[in-house]
């Protein structure tokens, strides 16, 4: 290659690598808004509160769906429509790796950053 085809060769990846460090900028200045639009958590409601009751029982390995689904007599359909709600909002979390899908409750110490 010829000098000026290095120079223009330079010019292009500085280019780009400026213009992806604007994305990032622009990217986390969007992502900080958001956090702070985020509504508030509503207070879970009577049958979220029973499958937390019943996951804080739980030992360390969780509970399945159907498990809880038979503890606070519950359909199974209903069961998992809770549960997942109650992932969404941060208040339980899937055991990885098993099947049948196990839950447990969400550790929460470390979401306490501000």
């Amino acid at each position: 290659m010829t000098q000026i085809a290095w120079a223009r060769f330079t010019e292009s990846v500085g280019t780009a690598f400026h213009q992806l460090a604007s994305d990032l900028r622009a990217g986390e200045a969007a992502n900080a808004l958001t956090v702070h639009r985020m509504e508030p958590v509503p207070a879970p409601g009577k049958r979220q509160q029973q499958v937390l009751a019943q996951l804080q029982k739980a030992s360390r390995h969780g509970m399945t769906t159907r498990e809880i689904a038979e503890t606070i007599d519950l359909d199974h359909a209903n069961a998992w429509n809770t549960l997942h709600r109650l992932e969404a909002i941060g208040h339980v979390e899937l055991i990885p790796g098993l099947h049948p899908q196990r839950w447990r409750l969400a550790d929460t110490s470390s979401s306490s950053q501000t």
